[in-house]
């Protein structure tokens, strides 16, 4: 006679199964959106994930630990990779979550993660200290989100963001970033995200958009010139507005908006949305 299996038993099968189907859900989605980025990770050394489990939890307290949390987060750090390799210039990482598997990897096996990058990669990503990276951390965002927007064909005009910079909102990262293109400024912002993993306080807005992205020369010539059409559409609006307000006086959108976007760029410290970064 077979017995039945023990309540406990059926919940870990269905709570196994439940999650590799989450997983499998998720994998089809970045096949989808980042096969380069999915393609490094599914490159990954065995037992990474199993070195994450043991010691991200530590450093990263309430750290998402699902299969699927593993494939997002994985995921991300590479398409940071990718980013950082092809870039002029470090680039800023703008994801707790991904930043718990690069510190995991560093702890784990320094040497193979290093092996792993020039193979992969053609040369070194150095993990770097925020404090550390050279030049404003304003511009190693915007070749970051310039970079990774492109791992996924997409604009970085668009207001679309790329996975790394939805990771941890995706992810519910305890002390992550929530990540939003502020639409009226054309800009980046983020919240901090508390231990619960929900977004707390204002938005820090970035300088990390489209003035910002063409300066560093990181918008294709079409790019460029849907940015130009942006402001002056900005301008007939502002005019428009202002004709209808105080008779056709006052000061133009284009003046307004460059000074708001001047003074986007946060304060440092935690409120910068970036914990360590990669670059030469």
């Amino acid at each position: 006679m077979t017995v039945p299996a023990a309540p406990s038993t059926l919940l870990k099968r269905w709570t196994a199964w439940h999650e590799r189907r989450g997983a499998a859900r998720v994998r089809q989605q970045l096949q989808r959106r980042c096969p380069q980025a999915l393609a490094l990770q599914q490159r990954l050394p065995a037992g990474l994930h199993a070195a994450w489990l043991d010691h991200a939890a530590e450093e990263f307290p309430g750290l998402p630990s699902r299969e699927a949390d593993w494939l997002l987060a994985s995921t991300g750090l590479m398409q940071f990779f990718l980013a950082a390799a092809r870039c002029d210039g470090p680039c800023a990482l703008p994801s707790r979550a991904a930043d718990a598997v690069w510190h995991a990897w560093l702890r784990w096996d320094a040497a193979g993660l290093a092996a792993f990058q020039r193979e992969r990669l053609g040369h070194e990503v150095p993990h770097l200290k925020e404090a550390q990276l050279p030049g404003p951390l304003d511009h190693a965002l915007s070749r970051c989100y310039a970079a990774c927007c492109r791992t996924e064909q997409l604009s970085p005009l668009d207001g679309q963001l790329p996975l790394v910079f939805e990771l941890d909102r995706r992810l519910r990262m305890p002390a992550g970033w929530h990540y939003t293109w502020h639409k009226r400024l054309r800009c980046l912002s983020h919240q901090v995200l508390d231990i619960d993993g929900d977004p707390r306080g204002r938005s820090q807005l970035h300088a990390v958009h489209g003035a910002s992205l063409l300066g560093l020369g990181l918008l294709t010539a079409t790019e460029q010139l849907a940015w130009q059409h942006q402001l002056q559409r900005l301008d007939r609006q502002a005019d428009a507005r202002a004709r209808g307000e105080s008779g056709g006086s006052g000061s133009s959108c284009g003046s307004s908006c460059g000074a708001d976007l001047g003074s986007a760029s946060s304060d440092g410290g935690s409120s910068c949305g970036s914990s360590c970064g990669g670059g030469d």
